[in-house]
């Protein structure tokens, strides 16, 4: 009985194995033949709306093919294979730049086959120049659609998933640069089409946000990478000139009820979408400088010390206007409480100490509000309160310790 069961476990194992290998050369023939058909469509002279109906539809079931073989081993299979050895992808990207007046439509799909495939795979797709060139060809070419937004949303989550890669994989950082040296040592087209949307509010601002974030964090450990990012990318300057832009566009006049008001909690700042929106690119500034290269970090602080605070927030705080000077005043205080990176923090307290807007001395001017009995007083004593209690040596030299020296 016992030598029965083992020959008949080992036939049933054997079966299974014949059935596998069937079912894979079905999924194989019907992959080929798919690719006939769109191969049949491609040698057309004059391609109309129906030829591209039909051609997206087989590609479809092509990349789900290939999507439910990589998603279910960490292998290369056949159906990989096959895509691999005939270009399929590469090969449909440069047939859809023939298409000009389906071009919106052919990277729309394309863009969501990668989408879908990279959200399945279980083993890196992007070590394959055949999967990868032609992805950064597709991304590259949207640069020029970038102002419809199905093309916009979808890019960003496919190029947050190319960073997600790159940061499993950092090896595919030089892959990407190789790829893209054909078109000049300035362009990492990864990165520079993230640039456009560090300022966006919405999820794909987010998206391009963190995405933009990862390769911060690799340029921490790459220094070439980082070069490049400090070198030929405006990526320091748009950040940095973003949040002047940002700072224009919030409220200036804070309504509160309460006649002791003086400072801006989160539940009200959280209410203002202008505000949110520059919070949001303040502390991914923030984050920027903590995280990525110190040479990323200096020049990122350069800009914003001479491309926000002394042009933008100074001339702010020294408005005649009451209501918008309050208001300046409140949002330095918030800024100050938000930010947590010390070099980032220390640019503003040098800001503070130092500026001088209209040859007046900055935190002579704060000081002296503290004694209006207005609420543009309670909101200066807010900030100085927030001042001291960081514990800066310089802040409490300036505020206390210069004056008791000159009484002694």
């Amino acid at each position: 009985c016992l030598g029965t069961n083992a020959m008949t476990l080992h036939w049933t194992r054997h079966r299974s194995a014949e059935n596998a290998d069937d079912e894979i050369s079905v999924e194989l023939a019907v992959l080929r033949q798919h690719w006939k058909q769109i191969l049949q469509i491609f040698q057309k002279a004059l391609i109309d709306q129906d030829d591209i109906s039909c051609v997206l539809s087989h590609f479809q079931h092509a990349i789900t093919l290939l999507t439910d073989e990589v998603a279910s081993q960490d292998r290369p299979g056949p159906i990989l294979l096959y895509f691999v050895s005939e270009a399929i992808l590469d090969t449909f990207f440069v047939w859809s730049l023939s298409c000009p007046e389906y071009a919106s439509e052919l990277k729309y799909h394309q863009l969501r086959c990668f989408e879908f495939l990279l959200s399945r795979s279980q083993n890196e797709l992007l070590f394959y120049k055949q999967i990868f060139k032609p992805l950064l060809n597709l991304l590259r070419s949207c640069e020029s659609s970038l102002s419809l937004d199905l093309i916009e949303k979808h890019m960003i989550v496919v190029l947050n998933q190319v960073c997600v890669s790159i940061t499993k994989s950092p090896e595919l950082l030089e892959f990407c640069f190789d790829i893209s040296a054909e078109h000049g040592p300035s362009r990492f087209v990864i990165f520079s089409l993230l640039i456009p949307f560090v300022h966006r509010d919405g999820v794909a601002g987010q998206q391009a946000r963190d995405a933009l974030l990862l390769i911060m964090q690799l340029s921490n450990r790459n220094e070439q990478i980082a070069r490049h990012i400090v070198e030929h990318t405006n990526f320091c300057p748009i950040l940095a000139t973003g949040l002047s832009a940002l700072y224009s566009d919030l409220p200036h006049h804070l309504s509160t009820n309460n006649d002791e008001w003086f400072i801006l909690t989160k539940k009200e700042w959280s209410e203002s979408p202008a505000l949110v929106q520059f919070m949001n690119s303040l502390q991914f500034s923030n984050d920027v400088i903590q995280i990525a290269h110190p040479t990323i970090g200096h020049h990122l602080i350069q800009y914003i010390y001479h491309g926000f605070l002394v042009p933008v927030l100074g001339p702010s705080i020294h408005q005649n206007t009451m209501d918008e000077v309050i208001a300046a005043t409140a949002y330095l205080d918030l800024f100050l409480r938000t930010i947590h990176e010390p070099a980032l923090l220390k640019v503003f307290l040098k800001f503070i100490l130092c500026a001088r807007i209209d040859e007046m001395s900055l935190l002579d001017t704060l000081i002296q509000r503290i004694n209006f009995n207005t609420k543009l007083g309670l909101v200066s004593l807010g900030l100085f309160y927030t001042l001291v209690n960081l514990n800066c040596e310089d802040i409490m030299y300036r505020l206390i310790f210069m004056y008791e020296k000159n009484i002694v």
